[in-house]
């Protein structure tokens, strides 16, 4: 196997700092661990088209992320005595070295690693067992872009595996999209307590780049998780959020928006399957930047306006909508301090470029 010399996190560069501080062994990749066995799995890796969003104003730098993408080689790799330690699943070797492979990028290696946490002591389990665990993979939007798409790997390589270890504390969206995907509850193994040696662990690496799904992974999610609409879509939905980043002046923007037929929706109070029943049939999503637009993507054709506030701007949602081929737009309002972190703070959304923006979409 060849070694995966694109990573963003430049493995030279960090071992000569781990030279200079050496708390913890490190290799670059499974190539440098003796026992490693790897399998490459020929899928479709074509990116999609270049994330882009539409705004009455020049987007902001956030919404336009660096292109293209680093590229990814689809593996399985088995190991015996492995480790599947700290919150994101990074794998240490039977000799206690991290698998820098493992880790998303140099800034997941600089904020979590360096240096990194103390474990404690390992919960050993029977058998051969699958990692679904990555970075942030208890949150909606990770776990469905990121973590659940590394079954298509593990499927692919022909590997077999006794159990797939999955988050500790499972949410409903977990238990369903597992269940969807064929994964009987017998098979679910928790990530306890940081630190899990399987007999074999099981290390299926992205299906995509972190952060830039392909058209084939959002393919594959559709037909995983289903996709029940008959027709066109039609239905136009207002997307309401509860805690964080909500709407300040909500009651003025839907009076903007009700000519446009637009039905507000709080896809919390819904499962799972009538989300994706229910995005299936949306022509038009609106709302406060959110993991709620990831559900774009059951629809067969689609148009988003998101609401940003200033300090929390990311294209994670015009990546995902880009490799569905739908439209992105973008309106960035004023913040509105809370008590919390700046990026859960409230947005004033404001009117006048609402309807400028209204106007530019021709939603007539």
């Amino acid at each position: 196997m060849r070694e995966l010399r694109s990573s963003p996190w430049r493995p030279r560069s960090v071992a000569a700092r781990w030279r200079r501080r050496p708390l913890v062994p490190i290799v670059a990749s499974f190539e440098q661990v003796p026992e490693a066995q790897s399998v490459g799995v020929e899928l479709p890796s074509d990116p999609a088209a270049p994330p882009r969003t539409l705004s009455v104003r020049p987007p902001l730098a956030g919404l336009c992320p660096p292109w293209p993408p680093r590229s990814v080689a689809p593996r399985v790799t088995v190991l015996p005595q492995a480790a599947l330690a700290y919150p994101s699943g990074a794998v240490l070797s039977s000799r206690g070295e991290i698998v820098m492979e493992t880790l998303w990028d140099l800034d997941h290696w600089s904020r979590d690693f360096n240096p990194p946490p103390e474990l404690p002591a390992p919960t050993v389990i029977r058998g051969r067992h699958a990692s679904l665990i990555s970075l942030w993979s208890h949150n909606y939007f990770h776990w469905l872009f990121e973590a659940l798409p590394r079954l298509a790997v593990l499927r692919a390589s022909g590997v077999s595996y006794d159990g797939v270890i999955v988050p500790a504390r499972l949410s409903a969206f977990h238990e369903q999209t597992l269940e969807l995907a064929g994964v009987p509850r017998e098979r679910w193994v928790p990530f306890t307590g940081m630190h899990v040696i399987p007999d074999e662990l099981v290390w299926a690496a992205p299906l995509a780049p972190i952060g830039f799904p392909t058209p084939y992974l959002i393919e594959w999610l559709r037909q995983t998780l289903g996709s029940a609409a008959a027709g066109p879509p039609h239905r136009r939905i207002y997307l309401a959020r509860r805690g964080s980043r909500r709407i300040t002046n909500e009651r003025a923007v839907l009076e903007v928006l009700r000519p446009l037929g637009i039905e507000p929706v709080d896809s919390e109070d819904l499962a799972l399957r009538a989300q994706i029943d229910l995005f299936s049939t949306a022509e038009l999503l609106i709302g406060s930047h959110g993991a709620a637009f990831a559900n774009g993507i059951f629809s067969s054709q689609l148009t988003a306006l998101e609401f940003y506030q200033p300090a929390h701007v990311n294209a994670s949602i015009t990546a995902v909508l880009a490799a569905a081929g739908h439209t992105h737009w973008s309106l960035v309002g004023r913040q509105v301090r809370q008590l919390g972190h700046k990026t859960n703070d409230h947005v004033s959304v404001g009117l006048d470029e609402l309807r400028e923006t209204l106007a530019l979409m021709d939603l007539s």
